[in-house]
């Protein structure tokens, strides 16, 4: 019966050094955490400090046991002392964010987690968030001045009066302002994510298509392309426009988009035609009244009078050759701008494929 007890009591007292020697490692685990860890009582004193704790606020155990935790790092609680002291008795648990202040003064954000363990005994645990805090700040800033940067980007985009869009290096259009589609009677859905080239746009022409072709392959090289171009409204009505497309760098010079941009030139086209028309006309009826005025001139009366050309009788009576040559000159000086006017009208209406006249 004796043996038994003494079994029994060998048998205890194996348990409760087990137990002894695994509080005693659990101790020391969380006394070398790194991650701040401190208890203390309801009333505000430290009982338990670790070595986390000591990294993260700048106080040794010694210095920080026996001291109340709010008072020793100035803590600053989202709600009143009290109202967590209550909580804590009530819910046993209480999360948040606390603001301390460390032993060189800088004062650091804390994402803090209490536990009530037994009595008045508090489990607190703290992992730092200020670099967090700072970032997410930082990112908010960065945010609002995207969406400001955005907000005047879409006014200028959509209210500039211009055809617009944003394209890929491979020629995709990745956006467009109303403008371009509304005025057109487009929808954004028939011209996004397709080549530009392949948007009805340009459908009514390959000649078209090949030069936007050009204008992407140029552009994405890095130069500037422009020229007048003819495009084609949902209608189908053919119109005109002064398009250009420009590379877009980032910081580092490396072209990031595509810029395609043009304005509707037609009626000015059409009115510049009109103009050249009837300037031509003008100087076309100047040149067939001079060059009567010239046969008038030219052919003097026998007797060297002449009663419709003053100029010529007066020459015909001297005898002055010199002065026949300067009417030759005179002719000659006003008839060469009327047939540039002809040759620049009829280089207009050909293109790219004249041969200058040289007068």
């Amino acid at each position: 019966m004796q043996s038994e007890v003494d079994l029994q009591m060998e048998r205890e007292a194996g348990e409760a050094e087990a137990a002894s020697e695994s509080a005693e490692r659990l101790a020391s685990l969380l006394t070398l955490s790194y991650e701040p860890m401190l208890v203390w009582r309801l009333d505000g004193s430290i009982e338990f400090w670790n070595a986390g704790a000591e990294r993260l606020y700048g106080f040794s155990p010694r210095e920080a046991v026996g001291h109340s935790s709010h008072s020793l790092l100035q803590t600053k609680f989202p709600i009143d002392l009290a109202e967590l002291r209550a909580r804590l008795r009530s819910d046993r648990h209480w999360s948040g964010e606390l603001r301390h202040v460390r032993k060189n003064g800088d004062e650091v954000i804390v994402d803090s987690r209490m536990q009530l363990l037994g009595g008045d005994t508090v489990l607190e645990v703290n992992r730092d968030i200020t670099e967090v805090k700072a970032l997410v700040a930082t990112q908010a800033t960065l945010l609002r001045d995207h969406l400001a940067t955005a907000a005047k980007f879409e006014a200028l985009f959509n209210q500039s009066g211009l055809f617009a869009g944003i394209m890929d290096l491979q020629g995709r259009l990745q956006e467009v302002n109303k403008l371009a589609v509304d005025w057109c009677g487009y929808t954004r859905e028939q011209v996004l994510g397709r080549p530009f080239w392949e948007t009805p746009w340009w459908r009514g022409s390959e000649e078209m298509q090949a030069r936007i072709r050009l204008a992407t392959d140029q552009a994405a090289a890095g130069l500037v392309f422009r020229e007048e171009l003819r495009y084609w409204l949902a209608d189908g009505t053919e119109r005109v426009v002064d398009f250009a497309m420009h590379p877009v760098r980032d910081q580092s010079g490396a072209i990031m988009l595509l810029y395609p941009t043009g304005i509707d030139v037609t009626d000015r086209k059409r009115i510049e035609v009109a103009l050249r028309r009837e300037r031509m006309n003008r100087l076309g009826t100047g040149l067939r009244d001079r060059w009567q005025w010239r046969q008038r001139c030219g052919q003097p009366r026998r007797d060297g009078y002449s009663s419709e050309c003053p100029a010529a009788t007066a020459g015909a009576w001297t005898g002055d050759r010199v002065q026949r040559a300067r009417h030759h000159r005179l002719l000659r000086s006003n008839a060469n701008p009327v047939h540039r006017s002809i040759n620049d009208e009829r280089r207009a209406e050909l293109g790219h494929g004249y041969r200058r006249v040289r007068l």
